[in-house]
């Protein structure tokens, strides 16, 4: 076999081995995009058939033809969740509310991570162990001891119970986040602090000004996950103060004060189809304000899960 042959037999089984490759990958990527597609439609379909019947009249919710598109499009749905939910006050108080204690949490939990991964004292260990315990422990284990604590202290039915959770680091989830700032400031080199007290900063000057500015995208996914089970929370503002009006549990308040208005009579006032129809359509009020924060913060969301510890 002449060279020319060897080289023109090597070169088509390079060829045969490419197209080969290039197919295989080919099938691959469109076995896995139809596999995320149909994965991600399973997830989104309950929220996309929520938001569909949000903009439908009742003849469209008892008709079994309308799926999608609403043969009647309103936004009467919204104005009146808007009006049962008394959506102002609900609004202001939840965002006050989960704000103040969003940053209270986020600067205990900070403080904590940082000691226990950059200092050495006594039952240091024994202390995270205790922080990795509080993340098995229900709530409801601790809601009467809490409860009683708070009634003598002639705390409840205000804010102060949730406030002084967060800035104790015993709040929503405290234990996770202080876990993974931890997980953050450990992976700095000594050689940081040590340079820094060269040049005469101290402690909190090493702590402020080099160690937090680069931990900022942890930080934010603590900012953002504390401030998510907040919104959401409902177990802690009902034990403390259950007449407070925030987003979380005014719905079950406001629930029958959606038949109450013109546009629905005729209807039963405990018809479950209208009344579920107005919760649907609260939630996605509710939740409106949190996929804003999330479109705005989700380039830090993404490098902060990078840097933070929870995969790899």
């Amino acid at each position: 076999m002449s060279v020319f042959t060897k080289k023109a037999f090597s070169s088509s089984r390079c060829s045969a081995y490419t197209i080969k490759r290039k197919t295989g990958n080919l099938i691959w990527a469109f076995a896995r995009a139809i596999f995320l597609i149909g994965f991600s439609f399973a997830i989104l379909y309950p929220l996309l058939n929520m938001v569909t019947r949000a903009f439908m009249e009742p003849q469209d919710l008892y008709d079994s033809s309308v799926l999608w598109v609403p043969q009647h499009f309103t936004l009467a749905n919204f104005e009146i969740a808007i009006k049962g939910l008394n959506y102002g006050e609900a609004l202001f108080n939840s965002v006050w509310s989960t704000c103040a204690a969003t940053l209270f949490q986020t600067a205990s939990c900070t403080f904590a991570g940082y000691a226990l991964a950059r200092y050495n004292f006594p039952f240091r260990k024994l202390a995270f162990g205790l922080v990795i315990f509080t993340l098995i422990v229900p709530p409801q284990l601790t809601m009467i001891s809490s409860y009683i604590y708070f009634n003598n202290l002639h705390m409840l039915g205000t804010e102060w119970p949730i406030m002084l959770m967060s800035l104790t680091g015993t709040g929503i989830r405290a234990g996770l986040f202080i876990f993974i700032i931890r997980q953050s400031f450990k992976s700095f080199p000594r050689e940081t602090e040590e340079a820094a007290m060269v040049d005469g900063a101290g402690h909190f000057r090493t702590f402020f000004s080099i160690m937090l500015p680069a931990s900022v995208q942890v930080v934010v996914t603590v900012v953002l996950f504390s401030f998510v089970w907040y919104w959401n929370d409902v177990f802690f503002v009902n034990l403390y103060n259950r007449e407070f009006w925030s987003l979380s549990n005014c719905i079950d308040m406001a629930s029958y004060q959606f038949t109450t208005y013109p546009e629905f009579q005729g209807f039963s006032e405990f018809d479950p189809v209208i009344s579920n129809n107005f919760r649907s359509v609260a939630a996605i009020l509710i939740i409106s304000p949190l996929v804003i924060l999330f479109i705005v913060l989700q380039r830090y969301f993404v490098e902060s899960i990078e840097r933070s510890g929870i995969v790899g």
